[in-house]
C-alpha cells in the first residue's frame, strides 16, 4: 500500500497510565519523543494531591542503553518531590524517558 497523503502529521509524545491503592496514587509516563522534553501536567479528579514523589528513568540519548560491559548507561535519577500548583502537579519529562510519579490523595 502506498502512502499518497504528503500531508504532515503528529504523533502522541507522551503516554501513560494511572492505579490506586490503598489511597496512593500511582503514575506512569513515557515521553516517546526522542529529542523534545516536555512538561506533563498531572491533574486528579474526585481527589487532592498536595505533593509527590517523581523518579525519572533515562539515558542520554534514546539509543542508550545497559550492557553487561555497562549497565549503567540508563539510569533512575534520585526521587525528587514535586509539589502541586493550582491543583496540578507538573512534571519535567526529558527526551525519551519514562517518569514514576507517586503520592497520597486526600
Amino acid at each position: 500500500m502506498l502512502y499518497l497523503d504528503k500531508s504532515k502529521f503528529t504523533l502522541k509524545a507522551l503516554e501513560g497510565s494511572a492505579s490506586t491503592n490503598d489511597g496512593t496514587l500511582c503514575v506512569t509516563a513515557c515521553n516517546t519523543h526522542p529529542t523534545e522534553s516536555f512538561t506533563l501536567e498531572l491533574e486528579t479528579r474526585g481527589a487532592n494531591i498536595d505533593e509527590a514523589e517523581v523518579v525519572i528513568l533515562k539515558g542520554e540519548d534514546y539509543l542508550s542503553h545497559n550492557t553487561f560491559e555497562n549497565p549503567s548507561v540508563v539510569t533512575l535519577s534520585d526521587p525528587i518531590v514535586v509539589n502541586a500548583r493550582d491543583g496540578l502537579l507538573h512534571i519535567d519529562m526529558p527526551a525519551a524517558s519514562i517518569a514514576r510519579v507517586m503520592g497520597k490523595l486526600s
